[in-house]
């Protein structure tokens, strides 16, 4: 035989539990984020991200010019030593210019003397080298110059 009484308490037991699990997923007792809180969190999230993104490609643009400057000045300087830096005559200075082929590039240069308020001016057979060098990248225009020095003697007239 089937004792009823130990079934009855047994589903009353069930159903209070039951009863206890529906208030807790009605919000009474609640674990876990909200929708809110959720939402929060990812745009924290990506606003950081986009942030550290952003100065990451700034970082490697950075680079790239750089890279691209000390690639123009190496060859401006090679140029400039190949056609071989003459000091100025008695004529005044001019300036030369030329193109690098590749990495295509514009260069002017120019000897001069040292200026005469300079505290190098008394320093004899001693020149100022200016030479820059411009090239266009992604349709703008970068110009680098340098200063450097020459010394060489005056040729003596025969």
């Amino acid at each position: 035989m089937i004792n009823f009484k130990n079934h009855d308490s047994s589903i009353h037991f069930f159903l209070l539990k039951l009863k206890k699990n529906l208030m807790v997923s009605n919000g009474m007792e609640q674990s876990g984020f909200s929708i809110i809180e959720i939402v929060i969190s990812i745009a924290i999230i990506g606003t950081t991200l986009m942030a550290l993104f952003g100065s990451q490609s700034a970082s490697i643009r950075s680079v790239a010019r750089g890279h691209q400057a000390v690639i123009r000045l190496y060859m401006i300087k090679n140029q400039i030593t190949q056609h071989g830096m003459q000091p100025p005559s008695d004529e005044p200075t001019k300036t030369i210019e030329g193109q690098i082929p590749k990495p295509k590039t514009s260069l002017k240069y120019m000897v001069k003397n040292i200026p005469f308020e300079s505290v190098l001016a008394p320093l004899k057979n001693l020149y100022l080298v200016q030479a820059s060098g411009s090239w266009y990248t992604f349709s703008k225009e970068y110009t680098e110059q340098f200063l450097s020095l020459l010394f060489a003697p005056k040729r003596e007239k025969k």
